[in-house]
């Protein structure tokens, strides 16, 4: 029963991330737009801890990693500095609420702050927030 529960669990996850992927076809009157214009590009990156207080202090705010990075993370991992080992992968907004956080509930990216890392990160040329950094 167990290893149904985790199969279940790790497909889940893959599925979530493979309809992120696909997200770059663009319907537009009725046509598909897939140009260069119009992909999205995925890359993995690791990274040390980030000292931006945003992180801890975003709540559950799923654009917190626009508003620092300009960029979507739809998974991650963090490094647990005590053990020296990588969590399971983290979706965001699918299993990534911090347990501990109480009432003042938070994503688990808000331990970015004081661990290193592992991102998928997604960027469009399609959507750029006009007069902002990104």
């Amino acid at each position: 029963m167990l290893l149904i529960s985790f199969l279940f669990s790790t497909m889940f996850i893959k599925q979530v991330i493979l309809c992120l992927l696909i997200l770059p076809i663009i319907f537009i009157d009725g046509q598909i737009q897939n140009t260069a214009a119009t992909q999205t590009f995925c890359y993995e990156s690791t990274n040390s801890p980030d000292t931006n207080p945003l992180w801890g202090q975003a709540g559950l705010d799923m654009n917190i990693d626009w508003v620092i990075r300009c960029r979507d993370i739809i998974a991650y991992k963090i490094l647990w500095s005590n053990a020296g080992d990588w969590s399971d992968w983290y979706v965001t907004g699918v299993n990534d609420v911090l347990p501990a956080s109480g009432a003042n509930q938070k994503r688990m990216w808000s331990l970015f702050t004081n661990h290193y890392h592992i991102a998928i990160n997604c960027r469009s040329s399609l959507f750029k927030l006009n007069g902002t950094k990104c």
